[in-house]
């Protein structure tokens, strides 16, 4: 069976039992004796105030949004309370409920009443309120992930007929157009459910932890199925898939009585039916998936670090996003059949090319590289290609998620005017020094250059209108950027740890530049010189060229001896400070995981550190954690 998982609101079967632990020491504790009442009244905020009557019922009113996060030092006020809690009403002028749990785990708590200025119902706010028997969304709200996940009582959640968002088939939530099921209710008691007619759509998590279920069958007229969809029905034992199907989620059928069942399983390979579901990762060698199969599903082959290869059959018709992530894949042929990819499919895997089949109609491989057959989308550039730069061809529209990642080799990537749209971690990790992202661009997704430690300049282009989040962070040597004059928001950590950012070129008037909203851990783009309107660099007047002298440089130079590696320390371009004020550390990736390398200490400006089969990365600081010097490579 699959033994490689995530967190999230899908936890795997060890993390459910600590969080039951936890909820039994909880229960214990209620029954130790107390010598302080826990409180009844107060406020909350300031702009809330809040009872709780003999009878359990919590009253906030007020206005403004009830948050809580985990290790804030400002804990919810009933909190002491929580188990003694039965109903909760939020009076008019609330608007909101976000964070973790806010209501979570209230085991008495049978009925919720919501104002009609609520707004906004946050990710798993009411989890495990294992008494709450239905609830009834207002007609303002938008709701997070599952809100209601893991209420064992819940027979039915019911929306207010004026809310634009969502509707309820028999109890059950949906979208407002009825073609996407959204959350099914815990608690109901039905072994097995027939989908509606409309539904096309599985949302994420929505039928996790029904314990009921027995049986599913899934139609044809269903297109996607979520993450975590059916995760933990650990009764669910005959699943049917129908043939349109052309997405499973991560994790959508785990911990469930299917996969549970070793008979399902094929040489450490599980289907359901024509769909490849999941694989233990400690397969190893070349791979040959079955004849007749139609889909690979989300994250299929992930972490598979043996798998060297593997045998793709032209039934195949769709490879979900990261089916072969991070697996040890060093080749790789798309056949004919395959009419749609995810993003992702081979991120982190060592690959110098990945061919397509020729008489594929919807994917071609150039030079190694995969894109669509029109040429509008770069779907793919191989992570070990040995080439330093790259051309974008003119005519794409769009790079897709992680297509560049870890991708060290190139330090240099032209983007063509007719892109539109870079995906999330698009060019992550990569080796480019500098980057132009033209006008034509209008979405960059979340750490689409993240953790680019070389680039030192970077250009945005006039058309990005907001800067997602981790965009820029942890480019170590970014010392420059230049932002277009239609960004109105940077979103939270867009250019976090950019510690030698030192000036930001505003394509704008000083007064437009402070309309920008710019949310937290940006600190470093707010304390860099700015520089308002474009300037004009004047032409240099030509001169004869001379013969270059190398620029000094500070580095590390690595010694390998036996099993260890010697790091020493060169300081040609600064002054160092004193050795006992420098830091360093070691670091490598294993299986998507940072992992640090014990260096004991530096004698003589030089370190040893135990050789490893992995790219290396030395990081170097001064005892103020400030970077000294680029982040080193040893491989």
């Amino acid at each position: 069976m699959r033994n490689n998982s995530r967190g999230g609101y899908c936890p795997p079967t060890m993390k459910r039992r600590f969080m039951c632990m936890l909820v039994t020491v909880a229960m214990l504790l209620t029954l130790m004796p107390v010598t302080i009442c826990a409180e009844t009244n107060g406020t909350y905020h300031d702009t809330m105030t809040w009872t709780l009557d003999d009878d359990g019922v919590l009253t906030v009113n007020g206005t403004g949004v009830i948050s809580y996060y985990y290790n804030e030092d400002d804990p919810l006020p009933w909190a002491e309370s929580k188990s003694s809690i039965t109903q909760v009403i939020l009076g008019e002028g609330i608007t909101g409920i976000e964070g973790d749990e806010t209501f979570g785990s209230m085991e008495s708590l049978r009925s919720v009443t919501f104002p009609d200025s609520l707004t906004f119902i946050g990710n798993g706010t009411f989890m495990h309120c294992t008494a709450l028997t239905s609830v009834t969304i207002p007609k303002n709200a938008r709701l997070g992930n599952v809100p209601f996940c893991a209420c064992d009582a819940l027979t039915e959640i019911n929306v207010d007929e004026e809310n634009p968002y969502y509707t309820s088939i028999d109890g059950v939530l949906c979208n407002k157009e009825k073609t996407e099921l959204i959350q099914y209710p815990s608690g109901r008691s039905d072994a097995a459910y027939t989908f509606p007619e409309s539904i096309t759509s599985i949302g994420d998590e929505a039928f996790e932890m029904n314990n009921n279920l027995t049986s599913i069958v899934i139609p044809d007229r269903i297109k996607s199925i979520g993450l975590c969809a059916f995760a933990l029905c650990e009764n669910l034992a005959d699943i049917t898939i129908g043939s349109g199907v052309e997405e499973i989620g991560y994790n959508a059928f785990g911990y469930t009585a299917y996969e549970s069942d070793e008979a399902n399983w094929d040489g450490g390979v599980l289907y359901i039916g024509d769909c490849l579901i999941s694989v233990n990762n400690e397969i190893s060698g070349e791979y040959e998936i079955k004849n007749g199969t139609r889909l690979i599903s989300h994250s299929a082959f992930e972490y598979c670090k043996s798998l060297t290869g593997v045998a793709i059959p032209d039934s195949v018709q769709v490879i979900c996003d990261d089916a072969f992530a991070d697996s040890g894949l060093t080749n790789a042929t798309i056949p004919k059949g395959v009419t749609k990819m995810g993003e992702g499919v081979f991120y982190g895997c060592e690959l110098t090319e990945i061919n397509v089949d020729a008489e594929n109609t919807v994917y071609m491989s150039e030079n190694g590289i995969v894109l669509s057959r029109d040429k509008t989308e770069l779907v793919w550039y191989p992570k070990n290609k040995a080439d330093t730069s790259y051309i974008i061809p003119d005519g794409v529209r769009k790079i897709g998620r992680n297509t560049f990642n870890k991708c060290t080799n190139l330090t240099d990537v032209t983007i063509p005017d007719s892109v539109t749209e870079i995906g999330e971690r698009a060019f992550s990790s990569c080796g480019i020094t500098s980057i132009v992202i033209p006008d034509s661009v209008k979405k960059i997704g979340s750490g689409a250059f993240g953790t680019c430690t070389a680039m030192t300049s970077a250009v945005i282009g006039d058309g990005v209108e907001e800067i997602d989040s981790s965009a820029f962070c942890f480019c170590l040597n970014l010392a420059s950027v230049t932002i277009g004059n239609r960004v109105k928001e940077v979103k939270n950590t867009a250019f976090y740890y950019c510690n030698r950012l030192t000036d930001v070129y505003y394509n704008g008037t000083q007064e437009d530049w402070e309309k920008i909203i710019i949310n937290r851990q940006n600190d470093e783009l707010v304390k860099a010189t700015k520089h308002y309107e474009p300037t004009v660099t004047p032409t240099p007047t030509a001169t004869p060229t001379a013969t270059p002298t190398p620029e000094p440089t500070d580095r590390v130079e690595f010694e390998r001896t036996g099993d260890t590696v010697s790091a020493r320390l060169i300081f040609e371009k600064t002054t160092p400070p004193d050795e006992g004020d420098i830091q360093m550390m070691a670091a490598y990736f294993e299986n998507g995981t940072l992992k640090r390398l014990v260096i004991p200490e530096i004698n003589g400006m030089t370190a040893d550190f135990s050789y490893m089969d992995y790219d290396i990365s030395v990081y170097v600081w001064d005892k103020n954690m400030k970077p000294l010097m680029s982040v080193q490579h040893y491989k």
